[in-house]
């Protein structure tokens, strides 16, 4: 039994990409663009850096590993809404 696909026969043309980029544009105000906007707001607040500055960096870095991981949310975010920008 091959668990693997078939890649040869995942061919996409020129047309389902327009389709895609069409109804992008139509639908472009989806509730994932919305979510991504709250959740960019969300972590640019006060409060949410008034919260980090609580998380002790000692004896465990905790604090840092909590930055990076808020950086990795960011950076998604933020490529997202470049994307959807990019593509209007």
């Amino acid at each position: 039994m091959n668990l693997t696909p078939d890649w040869d026969l995942w061919n996409i043309d020129g047309d389902a990409i327009t389709q895609l980029r069409k109804w992008g544009g139509a639908h472009g105000n989806s509730n994932w663009l919305n979510l991504a906007e709250k959740i960019d707001q969300s972590l640019n607040s006060k409060t949410i850096d008034t919260l980090k500055a609580f998380i002790p960096d000692s004896p465990f870095p905790a604090k840092s590993l909590v930055n990076a991981l808020l950086g990795l949310v960011q950076l998604g975010i933020v490529r997202h809404l470049v994307r959807f920008i990019r593509s209007r």
